[in-house]
């Protein structure tokens, strides 16, 4: 083969070459939109509603997922929904991390866009409790007439690591009313 050809071989295989490159680089980019198409359709959870990638591991919760507590009253069969932003100790915790932690809790669905937990109370959401400290621990009492009546749960919740100011609001005793109200409470120790 004479000089000539081979040039012109060596050329046209170099321009195929960088050619193929750019396409594959704008492929595999996204620029001609099939990623998004394929995550719209699929519903791909590794990508947020812009087409973009999510950033965290899609099994975590994140800043943006919304936490839903649902509140189940046996007595009366009505259901207490609450939605907020998660707690910043619940930031990436995993399905198994919830299930540790949250024990007494149903985790009726996990994803990085929304937890639902779900509690049975057995009770009205008009029962009153009184939340104090007695040896240490934060123990509820029912309140009836203005006073302790029996014992509803002792706790593993430690007091001693409380401020003064909380250890001596439980020393006087915290109305609280309501199962709903009275988990907020017992969570907001335990964390």
């Amino acid at each position: 083969m004479d000089r000539r050809k081979i040039y012109v071989i060596g050329v046209i295989m170099a321009a195929v070459c960088i050619i193929s490159g750019i396409g594959g680089y704008f492929l595999a980019s996204g620029h001609f939109g099939f990623e998004q198409n394929i995550a719209e359709e699929n519903n791909n959870p590794y990508l947020n509603e812009n087409g973009e990638p999510v950033i965290s591991s899609p099994n975590k919760i994140t800043p943006s997922t919304k936490i839903v507590y649902e509140y189940v009253y046996s007595e009366d069969g009505t259901v207490k929904t609450v939605e907020e932003e998660p707690p910043y100790f619940m930031l990436d915790l995993t399905f198994d991390d919830m299930l540790k932690y949250y024990p007494n809790w149903e985790i009726v669905s996990f994803s990085p866009q929304k937890v639902v937990m779900r509690k049975t109370i057995y009770g009205s959401d008009t029962q009153r409790y009184i939340v104090t400290d007695r040896d240490g621990v934060i123990v509820v009492y029912y309140e009836e007439n203005g006073g302790r009546s029996s014992i509803k749960e002792i706790t593993n919740i430690k007091t001693v690591a409380l401020s003064s100011e909380e250890k001596e609001r439980l020393k006087k005793g915290i109305i609280v009313v309501g199962e709903y109200d009275l988990s907020r409470v017992l969570e907001d120790y335990s964390s």
